[in-house]
């Protein structure tokens, strides 16, 4: 997600753990896993919102996935292998009509689905649907990703910007049919529609004509959610929406973790019940094994004015882990102070859930800047570094997670592992570096002038590079000691407050970008129009730091001396419009052409997601979507369902 990139760095410091020895893996779904228990689960995040057309948190997206929401199109909390990045019918009955022009979608709504109390007899329908995706329009503040999404539907904008009366795109002909009008043809719409900001919102009681429903006049919708997943958030069946807005009470399961003007924390919770309503029966996609989930939003207390407060709570909450107090730190990975003590433990070793997540980290050169408009620059660079390396330094202070080097731009796990293994021909480097490969490179550009295998021109002096993440020095350390190796000069800038100030066009001029990204779903059409894409370039904030796609009279009007810089808009376009496992192939090819004919990144980390769960686990699974623990498909043991029955 685009959060990633500005992770709090305290989480980040926390996330450490080293890599080696064996572990479990995450199994398919089986239908004969026993039900019943309590979940017990704890996250650290900096934010709750619980607001489906708000929220741009990855907790609470999975926790709308998993068990609060269900959406027109969704996902069976697996991984990769499993087929968990595949996009789903959830409250469609069947995959989308396509017309031939890619234009129009339509849907098919299943029947006899109906909403969790105190609207269990209120049935979703269609224009529920639009209901949701009016409240984001109107809603979501200027800049905010999710609603970006839905721009490619006709009228979206319009209506977001009080321009016209509805979204001119969306029709429901009957409470069963749900017609989508796009103003070009998009492959990935269903993954944009098994977004949360898209979950129906039921009429209000009072008022059916009222244009957002049941989320009328609430600002903070989560404490007044209405459930269609398998859980609803406790005392909803309390909610009373036949009363004004002002005057209904709070759902009693929800309390927001507060911040004092003194710096101490309290801690808030989730507490989650089974929905009388929920069919399993229509609902393929979801296990809904245990029956409650007790979540704290961060531990009871911390004093921020204390050292090391931070630190002391999460040992705390990963000790509970290992004694079975808590089932899971929902997300985070165990931090570096604990890893040690859990990989000499035959016990705690084999608890530990390891997979691989959305989550690239690279280093991109701006293809606008000598010398790297040299493509055999970018080759020696990228053949000099030393990946592992780099590894090593972001696990030794703490800031690693775990991780698998990188030979190309996406992860495995968004190319449905198309590409695993696979390394570009000219990258004889691996994970060590290849100082006399990065030579040869060197001494076909234009920049080596006496065939010495270094860079002898004034561009390789003080080449400008920003470190877009709190990442270690040792980090820079790095790349420094293998440009040196190559006659080029390094001058870092690191994390400044107005980074996206740093992005506005025209761009600073940096000529490397440190940086990492994640998507918001797990398809590579949030990877390479975003970060590869000229269109984006026009934005305000720009994230493709190679500046591929960069027309003349751009560069120009930015200042650049280059005057022509590669394209890839017409494979991207391309990609774009194809669906399914046709575009998850296509966006793999130009994965392979920008690493074999452009080389714009170093990618050289695709990171995993460690978990420790407690013996009172049975089984636990890992949902692609949001790269986090699936609570609707962990099960609990029978001992551990007999501790917590009354």
């Amino acid at each position: 997600m685009r959060r990633a990139l500005a992770a709090l760095a305290v989480i980040l410091l926390l996330g450490g753990a080293c890599t080696g020895g064996e572990s479990p893996r995450s199994s398919a779904r089986s239908p004969g896993r026993t039900t019943g228990g309590t979940l017990r689960l704890i996250s650290y995040q900096d934010a709750y919102e619980f607001d489906p057309q708000l929220s741009y948190s990855s907790v609470e997206w999975e926790l709308f996935r998993c068990c609060l929401l269900r959406t027109l199109m969704s996902y069976s909390g697996m991984p990769t292998r499993d087929g968990g990045a595949e996009v789903r019918p959830d409250l469609a009955d069947a995959m989308p009509r396509i017309s031939a022009d890619g234009l129009t979608w339509t849907f098919r709504i299943k029947r006899g689905i109906r909403y969790g109390p105190p609207l269990g007899r209120t049935q979703v329908v269609a224009g529920d649907f639009i209901r949701a995706l009016e409240r984001e329009a109107r809603v979501a503040p200027p800049g905010f990703t999710p609603a970006s999404y839905y721009s490619v539907i006709r009228g979206f904008d319009a209506y977001r910007h009080r321009s016209a009366d509805s979204i001119s795109g969306l029709h429901a002909p009957d409470d069963h049919t749900l017609v989508v009008d796009l103003t070009r043809d998009t492959g990935d719409l269903g993954y944009r529609l098994s977004l949360p900001a898209s979950a129906p919102i039921p009429p209000l009681p009072r008022d059916a004509m009222s244009r957002f429903g049941v989320a009328t006049g609430h600002p903070d919708v989560g404490a007044f959610l209405v459930a269609s997943g398998p859980y609803m958030i406790e005392g909803s069946q309390a909610l009373d929406f036949t009363r004004p807005a002002d005057e209904q009470r709070r759902v009693a399961g929800l309390r927001d973790q507060r911040f004092g003007q003194d710096g101490a924390f309290t801690g808030g919770f989730l507490h989650l019940v089974r929905n009388p309503f929920w069919d399993p029966t229509t609902d393929d996609l979801r296990g809904g094994f245990v029956d409650r989930i007790d979540l704290a939003l961060g531990p009871p207390k911390i004093d921020f004015t204390k050292p090391n407060a931070f630190v002391r709570a999460l040992n705390r909450s990963f000790q509970d882990v290992a004694v079975g107090n808590l089932d899971m730190v929902l997300n985070l990975d165990p931090p570096i102070q604990q890893m040690g003590r859990i990989r000499g433990d035959p016990k705690l070793v084999k608890r530990l859930q390891i997979d691989t997540n959305g989550t690239v980290d690279y280093v991109s050169m701006n293809l606008a800047v000598p010398p790297f408009d040299d493509i055999h620059v970018r080759e020696a660079l990228s053949l000099a570094v030393e990946k592992a390396a780099m590894q090593r330094t972001l696990i030794a202070e703490g800031y690693g997670v775990e991780t698998n080097l990188a030979s190309h731009l996406v992860p495995d796990s968004l190319e449905e592992e198309l590409l695993a293994g696979y390394r570009p021909p000219w990258d004889t480097a691996g994970a060590q570096g290849d100082l006399r490969s990065a030579r040869a490179a060197m001494r076909q550009s234009k920049y080596d002038s006496n065939d010495d295998g270094r860079c002898d021109a004034t561009a390789c002096r003080h080449v400008r590079m920003i470190v877009d993440q709190p990442w270690p020095h040792a980090f820079d350390g790095v790349l420094r000691r293998d440009m040196k190796a190559l006659g080029m000069t390094l001058s870092v800038s690191r994390f400044p407050k107005d980074i996206y100030a740093q992005r506005e066009q025209p761009p600073g001029r940096w000529a490397l970008n440190a940086n990492r990204w994640a998507v918001d779903y797990p398809n590579a059409s949030d990877v390479f129009p975003v970060l590869f894409g000229g269109h984006t370039l026009s934005d305000p904030i720009t994230y493709n730091t190679s500046l591929l796609g960069a027309t003349r009279e751009q560069l120009n009007r930015w200042g650049y001396s280059v005057t022509n810089v590669p394209s890839v808009d017409r494979r991207i376009d391309q990609c774009v419009m194809e669906t399914g496992r046709d575009q998850v192939a296509c966006w793999a090819n130009v994965d392979k052409h920008l690493m074999e004919e452009v080389v714009p990144w170093i990618p050289f980390l695709f990171e995993d997601v460690t978990r420790l769960v407690s013996a009172r686990v049975a089984h636990y699974s890992f949902d692609q979507f949001m790269n986090l623990p699936a609570p609707d498909q962990i099960a609990l043991t029978p001992a551990a369902i007999a501790e917590d029955s009354p």
